[in-house]
């Protein structure tokens, strides 16, 4: 069973198998938080939200989430071209569907580093024939 409750797995998935994304960050795409002692430039993704779309019926399979991903980087160049990378991952449509809702451009200061957060709109099928 594909599940909406464990769409990060997939996700994941999807920026790992992405030249663009892959080329960039190598293998650190994770959920949440950066490990320490992780190198940058990296990926993060979070699920902010997910609301299944119920019918009188019942349940649809269909869920909508919301969706935070945040590319980190150490300088603002390097954060910019792992932005680009990501939203040319992101699907339109297929299994499920992401749409950018909005992005920010965002200085930490504390450790000095750039990030891009993006955050998007993903309307997931689940699949309950697994």
């Amino acid at each position: 069973m594909t599940s909406a409750v464990d769409f990060e797995v997939q996700l994941i998935q999807l920026l790992l198998a992405d030249t663009g994304v892959a080329n960039i960050v190598d293998r650190k795409v994770f959920p949440l938080i950066i490990p320490q002692g992780t190198k940058l430039p990296c990926v993060t993704v979070q699920r902010i939200a997910g609301m299944p779309a119920n019918t009188l019926s019942g349940a649809s399979g269909l869920e909508e989430i919301d969706l935070e991903i945040d590319a980190w980087g150490r300088t603002y160049s390097q954060v910019k071209d792992l932005a680009i990378a990501i939203r040319g991952a992101m699907p339109a449509q297929g299994p499920w569907g992401a749409h950018l809702i909005q992005d920010r451009d965002l200085f930490e200061e504390d450790s000095s580093y750039f990030r891009v957060m993006m955050r998007y709109k993903v309307w997931f099928l689940e699949n309950t024939e697994d």
